[in-house]
C-alpha cells in the first residue's frame, strides 16, 4: 500500500509576549466559557472589589437593575460569584 501526504504544516515558534497580565489570562478564560463584554467588566470588578450591590453595578456600569441582576446571575451560574445577603 502506498502512502501519501494530504497535508503539510510548518510550525513556527511566535515571539512571546514580554508581559503577560493577569487581567488579559482572567478575560481570556471568562471569554472561552461564554463570558464577554460588560458581564466580564462585573466580574474583572468585583474580583477587585470583593463585593457591591445591584445598585452600585447598575450605577458604574450604566446599565439597569435587571440587567445586571442578569449578568449576575450567569456568573453565578458558572460559579464565579456568590450571593450575600438576600
Amino acid at each position: 500500500m502506498e502512502e501519501s501526504i494530504l497535508a503539510e504544516w510548518r510550525i513556527r515558534r511566535l515571539k512571546k509576549p514580554s508581559v503577560i497580565e493577569k487581567e488579559d489570562v482572567i478575560k481570556w478564560a471568562l471569554y472561552s466559557i461564554g463570558v464577554e463584554g460588560k458581564s466580564q467588566d462585573v466580574y474583572l470588578y468585583l474580583l477587585n472589589k470583593g463585593s457591591s450591590t445591584v445598585g452600585e453595578l447598575a450605577r458604574i456600569f450604566g446599565l439597569g437593575e435587571e440587567e445586571v441582576r442578569g449578568i449576575i446571575d450567569t456568573l453565578y451560574t458558572y460559579g464565579l460569584v456568590d450571593r450575600i445577603g438576600s
